[in-house]
């Protein structure tokens, strides 16, 4: 997909390297708040941080998870119909890029799943459930 700039980070916190080949650009480190804006798409493993960070800027995932509960992250992402499951060939991951790309439906569905994000704050939420309890102090 030479249209496109492939983006990958290692997820080092503090390794500020950057090397760039062709279209190709690696990251030590990638914050995800001043940069995941400017994306038009993310492959991600479905780990809760990108996950949310996807939601929040309204960027649709293609989604490859690797272990614990990035497989319930990924099967919500897809049911939800803001991202795809990630088939590893070259060819089929570049199709799928392009359908996200694409696809108006997703990407309106990512907008609503955006509005949503922002009106939930999970930390008072959990706090008001447990202080109806009658358990805190």
């Amino acid at each position: 997909m030479p249209e496109c700039d492939f983006h990958f980070t290692l997820g080092e916190p503090g390794n500020l390297t950057r090397t760039a080949q062709g279209n190709l650009y690696k990251y030590g480190f990638l914050p995800y708040d001043p940069h995941l804006e400017k994306y038009q798409a993310a492959i991600i493993h479905g780990g809760t941080g990108i996950t949310y960070a996807c939601i929040q800027h309204a960027v649709p995932m293609l989604v490859w998870p690797h272990d614990y509960y990035q497989h319930d992250h990924a099967a919500r992402i897809i049911d939800r119909g803001i991202g795809l499951k990630l088939r590893p060939t070259s060819h089929q991951v570049a199709a799928d890029l392009r359908r996200l790309l694409s696809d108006e439906a997703l990407h309106s569905r990512m907008k609503a799943f955006q509005t949503l994000s922002e009106s939930y704050d999970a930390v008072n939420s959990v706090y008001h459930k447990i202080a109806c309890l009658n358990v805190l102090p």
